[in-house]
């Protein structure tokens, strides 16, 4: 396995929100000596804090907390992810006044996931980026001011640069024109001839015949796109554009307005395009943006979602895991290890190896056992067009504490795991495989390393828990299957010592029930 980046982890410091947010401030709080042995930090809101502020809808993720570490020190242990607003809503002015200032000052971004990921993506971006973030109609944005269009961003499954943001007086205007669906093909043209540009790749830029050319097209050739509309909610565009509005017509009015503003050519498929545009509905605002790909963002993984041929699990899913496993990185001889006991088609363990070298220039061993061939079979194919060592990945069940005899006690990093349960698993048998992976867990992982765990039986899972072997990190319900309908309870513990004592919280107010 091969391994770039820095292994230096950001330091801990508080990115400035605009004056009208109120942020929270948080100070620094460890020494030069503690910084070198142990680094960690994360947004308020991510370890579950959840200190808000809203400013007219606004809801913005205030980054802000700092603990001192050092090898024997334990973070705290904290529970849900689910806050109350600290301030009352501002005037819609206000509202505006941030996404403009963040949209003049940096790349306003947008990070599309399932429902309940917003969080754990907060944490991500406070922790990886020093990054403040905000959600705004359900849909996390960002500010990025460094180098590239954005950032890697492992728990989003779509970045946005955004060009524009239809709200408050200029989104009444729309609603109130006598063809809401006309008029806002006409604002699409005019935002994208202010503002597209500057969202687009910089060789497309470069390339481009015309200084003033919005759409960036090449000297002899226009730029291929498509263009498409997704709501945060079932009526979006309704509640945004009134009544009137028809969804089938705001679908061409988008793709209407791009190509009489950039003269680019529309493309039926996707794969042949250059350019996807996307028109995201929100009860209160529609936000306009251009799709970033992977390669085109600060510090592209080496490993790639778009190699694999079976990607398996969600790939954003899988990949806020990794970030939260990723946290726990410490300065160790030796290479990390990282372990699946139920890897199915590797996608956890593949998204290890893209996280692991931001936080660590230590080699990565990754391990992984599965029960049923097929599967191990795709994962084999998805782990050799990564060009990643397989050999640790085994036909072994992952349940049986002879698979890992190999591994030494206290010798692991991160335990990952997409915990077996739903409808076409007994309740019981899922009881005794969470027993088993939990004393896997607490056997192989080293004290402050992590075990993040994903499962649809929530009260179940937490049961399982030892409160003498693991302090809670963070946990949230997010959204998983087609339209997020189903709750999974995802959990991020952090191994301690005996001497530490207790550190599980309860978390059963996040459940709705039992499955």
């Amino acid at each position: 396995m091969h391994s770039h980046g820095s292994s230096t982890l950001p330091r801990c410091g508080v990115a400035a929100l605009p004056a009208a947010l109120s942020p929270i401030t948080v100070r620094p709080c460890w020494t030069a000596d503690q910084q070198t042995q142990h680094l960690s930090c994360a947004s308020a809101l991510a370890r579950g804090c959840s200190r808000t502020s809203v400013v007219a809808g606004l809801s913005v993720l205030a980054i802000g907390w700092c603990q001192s570490m050092s090898s024997r020190s334990k973070h705290k242990g904290l529970s849900a992810s689910r806050g109350q607003p600290v301030e009352h809503a501002k005037s819609v002015e206000a509202t505006i006044e941030t996404l403009q200032s963040w949209m003049e000052e940096a790349q306003l971004v947008m990070a599309v996931t399932n429902k309940g990921l917003e969080a754990p993506v907060a944490r991500e971006l406070a922790f990886f980026h020093e990054t403040e973030s905000a959600v705004f109609g359900n849909r996390l944005y960002f500010p990025w001011r460094g180098e590239g269009r954005c950032p890697v961003v492992h728990g989003a499954s779509r970045l946005l640069a955004v060009f524009a943001v239809l709200l408050g007086k200029d989104l009444q205007k729309v609603r109130d024109a006598k063809d809401p669906n006309a008029s806002f093909a006409s604002y699409v043209a005019h935002a994208a001839r202010q503002n597209l540009r500057q969202s687009l790749p910089a060789y497309m830029v470069l390339c481009a015949e015309k200084e003033d050319d919005p759409g960036a097209n090449p000297p002899g050739r226009t730029i291929s796109f498509t263009a498409d509309c997704r709501v945060g909610q079932g009526g979006a565009e309704r509640l945004a554009l009134g009544d009137r509005a028809d969804w089938v017509r705001l679908k061409q009015g988008l793709r209407q307005g791009i190509q009489d503003a950039a003269g680019w050519v529309l493309q039926p498929r996707a794969a042949n395009a250059e350019v996807s545009v996307w028109a995201f509905f929100a009860p209160d605002h529609v936000a306009l943006g251009v799709e970033v790909k992977e390669v085109e963002t600060h510090q592209a993984p080496a490993i790639l979602w778009s190699r694999l041929p079976r990607p398996g699990m969600q790939t954003q899913i899988a990949g806020a895991m990794a970030a939260l496993a990723a946290e726990c990185v410490a300065t160790m001889d030796g290479p990390s290890i990282v372990v699946d006991p139920t890897c199915g088609m590797g996608t956890l363990l593949l998204a290890a190896a893209r996280v692991w070298p931001q936080v660590s220039g230590r080699p990565l061993r990754l391990v992984g056992r599965e029960m049923n061939p097929s599967q191990l079979q795709k994962c084999y194919s998805n782990f050799s067009s990564c060009h990643l060592d397989m050999s640790d990945v085994q036909l072994k069940d992952g349940r049986d504490p002879k698979s890992f005899t190999e591994l030494p006690d206290a010798s692991v990093d991160a335990l990952l795991c997409d915990l077996p349960s739903g409808a076409a698993h007994k309740a019981s048998s899922d009881l005794e495989s969470y027993s088993s992976f939990l004393r896997l867990a607490e056997r192989i992982v080293r004290p402050g390393g992590r075990c993040v765990l994903l499962s649809e039986r929530k009260e179940m899972l937490t049961r399982r828990i030892s409160s003498s072997s693991w302090q809670t990190v963070a946990s949230w319900v997010i959204g998983r299957g087609e339209g997020n309908t189903l709750e999974f309870l995802l959990i991020a513990l952090e191994r301690v010592t005996e001497s530490d004592g207790p550190h599980v919280q309860d978390i059963t107010p996040l459940y709705i029930r039992d499955n």
